[in-house]
Order: C-alpha cells, then structure tokens, then sequence
C-alpha cells in the first residue's frame, strides 16, 4: 500500500488537504518520500520507507495543522492567514497587493465579501463553513435578476418584521420589490436597505399618512398590505436614468456618476449652491449644494435629488442670491419649533435635531430620525450646560436655543477657518482641499494609480495636493520625511499609519472629528476614523504641508 493510501485510510481527507499537510512535513522527513516540483507529480508520489509512515503519524504538530483545521479569527498573525490570503486573492477577494499573514482589516474585508458572495453568515471570521467554500471548487452564485428572492420561499413582512437603513436581508428584497410595484422605488432590488429604500419608505408613508420615520415596520407593512394599486407616485416604464419627464421617478444620490449627475452640478453651479468643478461624480460637496438648494426652494432637505428636486431646477428655481421673505435664518431657524420633541418621538424634525447636536458636540452617532435615550441624554447635557430646565425635553426654549448656537458656531468657525488658511504663511486652503479629496469618494483603489481612474494610498494624496499646488513624494516613506511634524492634527494636515511593514505605510488627508479621508486597498477613497481600534493602534503622528 502506498503511503497516500495508507494515511487517507486512517485520516480521511480531500486529496487537496492530503497534499498541503505533506508540503507542511519538516524537511528532514522527505528522505523517504520520491516527491517532485509538480502538482502531477506530488500526486503520484508513493512512500517507500515505513519509517516516513512513523514520522507523519507521530507528528500532529506538523501534519495535522492544515489550513480550514482551525478557524482563523482577526488579529492573527500566523501562515494559515497568509495561505487564507492566498486563496481569497485567487478567487479575486483579497486585492491587498502582498499576503502579509496578518488578519488585518484587509483580510475581513476580504473574507466577508466571499461570505456575501456565497451566502455564508457575514462576520469576517474564517470558520469551517468559509474553508468548507474555499477549498472546494464551489461556483460563484448565479446573478440574481431583479425582482426574484433570494430564496424559492415566499418572503412574508408580517406584525413582528423591523427592518431599517443598514439591513440586508431577503425581507429588504421583497420590501423594495413591493415599493417598486406602488412606484415609490425604482433602484435596483439587491436587498440591501440604503438611502434610496429609506426615502422610498418615507414617500410612502407619506402618501398612506403614517408615522414618518423612514423604518419598516408593522405599521408600514400592514398599510403595504392593505394597498391594491399604485398610489401617488408613477413608476418610470424602463428605469433609464436619464430620462428627465416630470413624470419619471428618479433620484440621484451620493456616490452616483455620469451625466445625470454632470447636469445637476451645472444647474446648481448656475444658480449659485455649487462651486467646485463639474466632474460627474456625486460626492460629499454636491450633496451639500444639494441640501442648500432644498434649504432655499424650502423642499424637504434630505440631501438627494428627487423628482421634487429636480423639478424645482427647472422650474422657476430661486439662485443663493435672491433673497426670500423673511432670512435664510429664519427659514432654517426652527424648523423645530411647532411642537415638542421627546423620547420616541420621530420624523424629520428629530433628525434635524440630532444633526443640530451631533454639530455642537453632544453626540456623536449619526442622525437617526428617532428619538431614543441617547438624543434625550444630549439634549439634557445641552440643557443643563446653557442654564435651562434639564429635562430631556426639546421643547420650544431648548430648540430655539440650540438653533442660535448652530447660527451662531457656523458664523465664527467660518470666519476663523477662513482667517487661519488663508494667513500669509499657508500655501493652500485646507477647506479646499478636502472638498478635493472628498469629491474623490468612492474612487477604486488601483496599485500605482495616480488618476481619478484609480488610486493608490499615497498616489491619491500627491494627486490631491497638487491640485492645490503642492506636490508630494511618491511614497509614504518619503512624504512622511516631509513637511512640519505637528502634535494635534489639523483638517488639511496627513496623517501617518504602520501598516503592513515598520515605519509609515499609509496616510490620509485629515478632515477632523477624528477622521481622515485616504484610499484603502480594500474600500478604494474613503471615509474614516482613527478612533477605531486597527487605526489607533497604528497611528504614528502628522505633519503639515501648509
């Protein structure tokens, strides 16, 4: 009996894993084995010396310790997580440029898109049901077409189904599916619960004249149900984009791209909301231009370019000059103020609210639309702060309050955000240039990129500071070994991470709040905080350019 027969016999096992734990053998083990250079080769080979058998069986340290053995969890560093790599890079998942042998958040990137993939739980976590994909000859999902479930099940939305903006789910699916029929979405019915399903959600219970909170729930689903026919909104026949009839139900969001969005960019720059350059490309700027138009034409300010929108642009739009009865303070002041806000309260008003908060530094999550104990908490810690009855209660005091401290925040940081970047000894506006950087949102990472097409870590700060007339080294080694070394970072400044090798290896262009805009091999340009614990743990400093 050869000696392949021999151990599958006692451990049964894939030919595959067979032939990794034999490379995995210590080297003085290979006397006895006639072993070759290739797959073939190692396939045909036959044991000769019983004293190899010994050796292997003896040896579970050695010969036991395949990859897909253990689960692999992140923040191991070891070879298993280099062959883990290996694999997902294989299979086009882990585009870091090197296997490191590090689970990084490159390499839990990596593995929850090959779980999203093969419809596996979602946890970056490398277990047995991922290698059980893995070292299989498992085929990619067929694409799903739209409108058809995930699964052969009926998807029912029944009294106890809650689902919001973040989820994704088959529930998400069937309930994009069912706005789509009533034409109040028309975006794709990928299952994933964005922006575009939550202002769909909100339309409708518009229109059925429920709570307005943007979730899905019992409420939402029973008036769904209780919906025969199509209501308010009129579905577009063929979903093209840029069909621009009043009749079309369209919305152009952030991280959009193409004409549409070029269109919207020229109209807002002539009406005086936007001044950047037309690039096609919905970013952070223009959805800021967008909210300022709404803000004037007094539409629902929600940052997306829906029908409304679109059609206010064409239609008699009023330009960021003109001025309208009454300020545009007074226009933004109070939006609050008709009636109280409290806990479980919700709607527009209570986002608008926690932004208002979130601005002057009571909170810090992100606006939800929803009242709960943590917006109570900080409308407490306002109140107590600015000598009002703290209660937890926005009432008419306490928002009139809040909205003369945003006016009045805005206006300083204004004025001395434009004083300290424009001094005398600064070469470029920092407010610029992360409007620059921040239209670059969403922009994939390429190894070596230098363009709009694509950019890598250091080539997307060389190409953003010499828009404003700086230039940079090529590499982060080498920029990092520039510029003015600063204790506390400020928005313009780089900061300087340690990645995958000593020293700096990575950088970004810092925003403030903690945050920091820079190109990530795994998310190409985005968005993120330092606070986390992979980039706290790796922060080496900052220096400025300016």
């Amino acid at each position: 009996m050869d000696f392949k027969s021999f151990y599958l016999r006692h451990d049964p096992l894939t030919e595959e894993k067979f032939l990794y734990k034999i490379r995995k053998l210590p080297q003085k083990c290979w006397g006895g084995i006639g072993l070759f250079d290739t797959t073939i080769s190692m396939k045909k080979a036959v044991v000769t010396s019983t004293a190899v058998t010994g050796a292997v069986l003896a040896a579970p340290g050695a010969a036991d310790a395949a990859i897909g053995d253990d689960t692999l969890y992140p923040e191991t560093e070891n070879e298993d997580v280099e062959q883990l790599q290996g694999l997902l890079k294989d299979k086009g998942h882990f585009t870091y440029h090197s296997l490191t042998g590090r689970y990084d958040e490159h390499t839990i990137d990596a593995v929850k898109s090959f779980q999203r993939e093969h419809d596996l739980m979602i946890d970056g976590i490398a277990g047995p049901e991922t290698f059980g994909a893995l070292l299989t000859d498992t085929a990619k999902p067929e694409e799903k077409v739209a409108g058809t479930s995930t699964s052969d099940k009926k998807v029912t939305l029944g009294s106890s189904t809650v689902i919001r903006q973040g989820d994704e789910s088959a529930e998400v699916e069937e309930l994009q599916r069912q706005l789509s029929s009533l034409g109040f979405y028309n975006g794709e019915q990928h299952g994933y619960y964005g922006r575009q399903t939550k202002a769909a959600v909100k339309r409708f219970q518009t229109d059925a004249e429920i709570a307005i909170d943007g979730i899905a729930g019992p409420q939402t689903f029973a008036a769904l149900k209780s919906t025969d026919n199509p209501v308010s909104a009129t579905p577009s026949s063929d979903h093209t984009a840029d069909k621009t009839s009043d009749n079309t139900f369209k919305i152009i969001e952030s991280g959009d791209k193409g004409s549409t969005v070029s269109l919207l960019q020229r109209q807002l720059k002539d009406l005086g909301f936007y001044n950047k350059d037309v690039t096609g490309v919905f970013g952070p700027m223009t959805e800021e231009a967008v909210r300022k138009f709404q803000q004037k034409n007094q539409l629902e300010i929600d940052g997306l370019a829906g029908p409304k929108t679109l059609n206010k642009l064409k239609n008699n739009p009023i330009d960021a000059g003109s001025t309208t009865d009454g300020s545009d303070a007074e226009s933004t002041k109070n939006v609050n103020t008709t009636e109280e806000l409290r806990y479980q309260s919700s709607g527009e008003e209570v986002e608008q609210l926690q932004e208002q908060l979130r601005q002057l530094g009571y909170m810090k999550m992100r606006a939800t639309g929803v009242f709960g104990e943590v917006t109570e908490k900080a409308v407490k810690d306002f109140q107590e702060e600015n000598n009002i009855e703290s209660n937890g209660i926005a009432d008419v005091r306490t928002l009139e309050h809040i909205d003369d401290m945003v006016n009045g925040e805005e206006k300083e940081e204004t004025e001395a955000d434009t004083a300290s970047d424009m001094s005398s000894n600064q070469k470029v506006n920092a407010t610029n240039l992360v409007a620059d950087a921040a239209e670059q949102v969403g922009t994939p990472y390429v190894w070596g990129g230098t363009s709009e097409s694509g950019f890598d870590c250091s080539g997307f700060l060389q190409y953003i500071f010499q828009e404003s007339g700086i230039g940079l080294p090529r590499t982060v080694a080498d920029i990092y070994d520039r510029g003015e070394s600063v204790e506390n970072p400020r928005v313009g400044d780089i900061v300087f991470f340690e990645t995958y090798t000593d020293g700096p290896s990575h950088a970004g262009i810092y925003t403030g709040n903690n945050q920091f805009i820079h190109s990530g091999t795994s998310t190409g340009v985005t968005v993120s905080d330092m606070e986390t614990s992979y980039w706290d743990e790796r922060y080496l400093g900052a220096k400025r350019f300016r």
